[in-house]
């Protein structure tokens, strides 16, 4: 119970970078006019600022792994990999989850302090912050996550991960920085915006924020779908008349709704960076 975890900062805290790590990933500190942050790590490419920012995907090699039995210490775990030949870094799970996702002691997740590299022997060892809470077993399945904040990439486009938050200035490839996650934020523009409406992670431009959308697919059916999930289904009229509609519901299909991060404070134009509210948290 003494890392800090949620610290008052100054302003001008939030554009500062680290070459090591000074808080725990994750880190949320918060500045006078409540403006949020997260201490985060980059990815091995340098960050632009005022950019849309993605989580790491899973790895499918640290999914649904069993253990090296016997155990060599209570907070030690060894596991076999899937794929033996990968690679993997000193500490990239560093402040991340271990999930016991089957078998005894499935359903509790632990805090992962560290984990040593791997260099294609096809087991990587996990260090733990606690105790079991039960002791896993030659049944036991578990599955590795990194931390939300390790590994912090600019977003694709059309995205394909999470949004993590917007930078707040220019970062080194794998320094630390402060990831900023609510309050006003500036980004760059994608089209024509309008003050209060939902913005989302641009569908077109890398890193850039756009009006949050409904994708309403074509259909067969002449039916007028809704962002809600409902339809207006056309019906006859009595006796052959015109068609006329009544509202019905649909489920798996019909509206793809975007995913907001914030909405727009104050609109620029198209390539320029504009002010949004964010609100990830």
């Amino acid at each position: 119970m003494t890392k800090a975890l949620n610290i008052r900062g100054e302003y001008g805290d939030e554009s500062r970078t680290y070459a090591a790590k000074t808080w725990p990933l994750g880190t949320r500190m918060h500045l006078p006019d409540g403006q949020v942050y997260r201490y985060s790590r980059a990815d091995s490419t340098a960050l632009a600022a005022a950019r849309v920012m993605r989580v790491f995907r899973p790895e499918n090699n640290v999914t649904d792994l069993a253990l090296v039995l016997p155990r060599t210490g209570p907070r030690k775990l060894t596991l076999t990999l899937f794929s033996p030949s990968n690679i993997l870094a000193r500490d990239v799970y560093e402040d991340g989850l271990l999930f016991l996702n089957d078998g005894t002691g499935e359903g509790y997740s632990y805090h992962v302090v560290s984990n040593d590299a791997v260099i294609r022997e096809g087991t990587i060892t996990v260090y733990l912050d606690s105790d079991w809470v039960v002791l896993p077993d030659s049944s036991t399945r578990v599955t590795l996550l990194r931390n939300r904040y390790n590994g912090l990439a600019q977003a694709e486009s059309p995205p394909r991960a999470a949004v993590a938050g917007v930078s707040p200035g220019v970062v080194t490839a794998n320094s630390y920085f402060w990831l900023q996650t609510s309050g006003a934020a500036v980004a760059l523009q994608q089209d024509d915006l309008e003050a209060y409406l939902p913005v989302q992670a641009s569908q077109v431009t890398s890193g850039a924020v756009e009006l949050a959308t409904t994708l309403i697919p074509t259909n067969t059916l002449s039916e007028q779908y809704s962002v809600d999930g409902i339809v207006v289904e056309p019906v006859l009229g009595d006796e052959g008349g015109p068609r006329r509609g009544r509202i019905s519901r649909r489920s798996g299909i019909g509206v793809v709704p975007s995913i907001e991060i914030g909405y727009v404070l104050s609109p620029r134009e198209h390539g320029q960076h504009c002010l949004v509210q964010l609100t990830l948290e």
